[in-house]
């Protein structure tokens, strides 16, 4: 399948209320050679820790909305019910046409 079937989601990780470093910490030996597994195979392009301490945000890049959500679904933080994501779908910014001279409007 090309690039261009593919879509980009931005994923945004936050930890289960009232989830605790000692709930978490446990599941870290397993859970970032999995989360590297998703970029080695090229389904995640960019990973990120929030600095407000609450997850991680991650730039997913896959065929479906469903597929990105099975892959961090499947990862051991969210097999365990403790790291949940909303998905962003996101893209090129169109406006950058502008500049070569194509024109622009919101929402397309």
């Amino acid at each position: 399948m090309s690039a261009s079937n593919k879509s980009k989601y931005l994923a945004i990780g936050t930890f289960a209320a009232g989830a605790t470093p000692e709930q978490i910490n446990p599941f870290m030996s397993k859970e970032v050679p999995a989360t590297l597994k998703i970029y080695v195979d090229g389904k995640m392009d960019q990973f990120w820790l929030r600095h407000d301490g609450k997850g991680v945000v991650f730039v997913m890049t896959t065929e479906t909305l469903e597929e990105a959500d099975a892959l961090l679904k499947a990862l051991p933080l969210g097999q365990a019910g403790l790291l949940h994501f909303e998905f962003i779908p996101i893209g090129t910014l169109t406006a950058f046409g502008i500049l070569t001279g194509e024109s622009f409007s919101v929402g397309k």
